[in-house]
């Protein structure tokens, strides 16, 4: 074997000792990690952190330091790894977050901390929630702390439970007493299709059952109530536009008298006749002439029209049409008569008139 061969099994060997040392190392640091997390070690865990040890670095269930330190309570290493950017979003292979772990053991500080921080409160896609986690051991300064910051009241958990049947069934009165008083429905149906008021009846938890169904005879007063007010609404706004179009019909009225009357004048005064709807003139052409001047014909020219209408006027004043032209030619007639019995005797045959002289006595 030459020397350039030997050398190089040397370095092979040295640089494998050194990753198994390396390996060793790590391993011994992230067990030292974890033992003095479950020993909550404040400062072994910062010293080992600041030695360049991951801020995510997770245990064998998927729980990493900030699901510790928050499941714990360990406030000053919460601190110190939510400055150094802690995924806030991780979960273990139970599907816990490090604020469902901190609502689960009642560390009120903790949860504030990680909402805070950006925690989620209601995680998307459903599924266990930090409330049913609270709900779960009764923590009710928890629970008031997520309701106050928008948590759902009747989310679903997996099984379709809600906190106020999970407090149910584990006895918690002050818990169900908040949930109610927060709105929380308990007319819901597990999977199992019971109600809260089942859950706990079937938990012997008998006060909770009465306050239940304390509740639920409520709600439903609330509802019967609650239909009455929207029925007594709807009436109210048909009634109120029933009365808004009967006002507007009768704004409308005098305008619509108005026309009516307008247009009855217009229907009562006599239509004015069309042209070819005059009476004809008396004395005017006969129906031969003027069916010939309808068809087109008209007269040679004015003269001769003018000369026909006196001529037909004439006539017109000779024929008696009317009473007054009948008194009027009666009148004429007697003036004559005297003039013609003077006229008479005037024209007639001379006539010899006797003498007859005075006799004298």
């Amino acid at each position: 074997m030459s020397f350039a061969s030997a050398l190089r099994q040397a370095l092979s060997a040295g640089c494998v000792t050194l990753l198994l040392m390396s390996a060793t190392v790590q391993a011994g640091v992230y067990d030292d990690l974890l033992q003095a997390m479950e020993q909550s070690d404040v400062a072994e865990v910062m010293q080992l952190l600041q030695r360049g040890m991951d801020v995510n670095t997770s245990d064998r269930a998927g729980n990493t330091l900030l699901m510790l330190a928050a499941r714990n309570g360990e406030e000053e290493i919460l601190d110190y790894l939510l400055q150094n950017r802690a995924n806030l979003s991780k979960r273990n292979k139970y599907g816990d977050t490090a604020l469902m772990l901190a609502a689960l053991n009642g560390h009120p500080g903790i949860v504030e901390k990680l909402v805070a921080a950006g925690a989620r409160i209601d995680p998307p896609g459903g599924g266990w929630t930090p409330l049913a986690y609270a709900a779960f051991n009764g923590h009710v300064a928890v629970m008031r702390f997520l309701l106050d910051h928008g948590a759902a009241v009747d989310a679903r958990a997996a099984n379709g439970a809600t906190a106020l049947m999970i407090a149910s069934r584990n006895g918690h009165l002050e818990a169900v007493s908040l949930l109610l008083a927060r709105h929380a429905d308990a007319s819901l149906l597990d999977r199992q299709q019971q109600t809260a008021l089942d859950i706990a009846r079937a938990a012997q938890n008998l006060e909770i059952a009465k306050l239940l169904q304390q509740a639920m005879a409520r709600d439903a007063q609330a509802g019967r109530l609650r239909d009455q007010t929207e029925q007594t609404e709807q009436t109210e706004q048909t009634e109120q536009t029933e009365q808004t179009e009967q006002t507007e019909q009768t704004e409308q009225k005098p305008r619509i008298f108005i026309q009516m009357e307008m247009d009855g004048a217009d229907e009562s005064a006599p239509p004015e006749p069309a042209a070819d709807e005059l009476p004809a003139p008396s004395g005017s052409l006969d129906e031969n002439e003027a069916g010939e001047t309808e068809a087109g014909e008209t007269p040679a020219n004015e003269a001769e029209v003018e000369a026909d209408v006196e001529q037909a006027v004439g006539e017109d004043e000779d024929v008696p049409g009317t009473e007054q032209g009948e008194q009027e030619q009666q009148n004429e007639q007697e003036q004559q008569a005297p003039r013609e019995s003077a006229d008479e005797i005037l024209d007639g045959p001379d006539t010899e008139l006797e003498f007859t002289e005075p006799e004298f006595i």
